[in-house]
């Protein structure tokens, strides 16, 4: 398989009726353990690229027989992306000191094959993925700092005001209420993350967008993932530019949405007062 070839698979997974249902239970998992399966620690882009391989698990060649079992003939193997990585010496901004870091400079496949095509296969660890607190989206709101406001509108359903510390609705009810809101309060996420002004717009609404559609999930509003995934095509551009660097730009967008959506379902506590509102003339 080319990098042109994944971009299409890829894209193919985020358009699928099921992908913000299998996003949504990627991004909720509980954390790996000691006994975890490794592919439980991937990337977010690897291990939905397991999931809809219909698998939990997947392991080379090599773990799979040193627990004793072996991979069934004809089998064929889960393709993942693993990262190239080079050390660079580059100067801390804030010490003046010379340091190495790890960079990404691409990627290569890397084969793995599914528990579910071993011979005599060890006993499957079963996920679970019941998170351990959801808040309700206004209460979310709430308590990282938000004031959540509803008026008139028009051109748009709403709008977040990083400076102002509020989300302003044109709807209160319905499957467009809550995507909007949940869209909206992906962005404050991003602000709290430092993702504001380290991300180009594209990306930020790109992962917005796949963040509200993991936290519908988790409420149980369905019906918009076409849309959304519509939204997010306009926004990727996914079949323009060099296929490495699009699987590169898909791979640090669910890294984002990850991230994103566990800081709005651990919140317990209100990170700033809400701030006066003032309504815009």
């Amino acid at each position: 398989m080319n990098f042109n070839e994944a971009v299409e698979r890829i894209m193919k997974m985020i358009e699928s009726d099921k992908f913000g249902n299998q996003l949504a239970i990627e991004c909720i998992r509980r954390a790996p353990d000691d006994e975890s399966p490794p592919c439980w620690s991937y990337s977010l882009l690897n291990r939905l690229l397991v999931a809809f391989s219909g698998s939990q698990d997947v392991r080379g060649i090599k773990t799979w027989n040193k627990l004793g079992a072996k991979i069934k003939p004809g089998s064929h193997a889960v393709k993942i992306l693993a990262p190239l990585v080079k050390m660079r010496t580059v100067t801390d901004p804030d010490t003046g000191e010379d340091e190495k870091r790890q960079f990404i400079t691409g990627f290569r496949w890397a084969n793995v094959y599914r528990y579910e095509d071993l011979e005599s296969p060890p006993e499957l660890m079963i996920r679970d993925y019941t998170p351990k607190e959801i808040l309700p989206f206004e209460d979310a709101c709430r308590k990282m700092g938000l004031d959540v406001r509803f008026r008139p509108l028009t051109g748009c359903y709403g709008y977040y005001s990083p400076s102002q510390g509020v989300i302003v609705l044109g709807v209160n009810e319905g499957a467009g209420a809550v995507v909007t809101i949940t869209h909206e309060l992906s962005h404050h996420a991003q602000k709290l993350l430092g993702m504001l002004g380290t991300r180009s717009n594209d990306v930020l609404e790109a992962s917005a967008e796949l963040s509200a559609q993991v936290l519908c999930q988790l409420y149980g509003f369905t019906g918009t993932e076409k849309q959304s995934a519509e939204y997010v095509k306009a926004f990727l551009h996914v079949r323009e530019g060099e296929p490495k660097e699009v699987l590169k730009k898909i791979g640090e967008i669910l890294a984002d949405v990850e991230a994103i959506v566990n800081k709005i379902i651990s919140v317990k506590e209100t990170i700033q007062p809400v701030p006066e509102y003032q309504e815009q003339a």
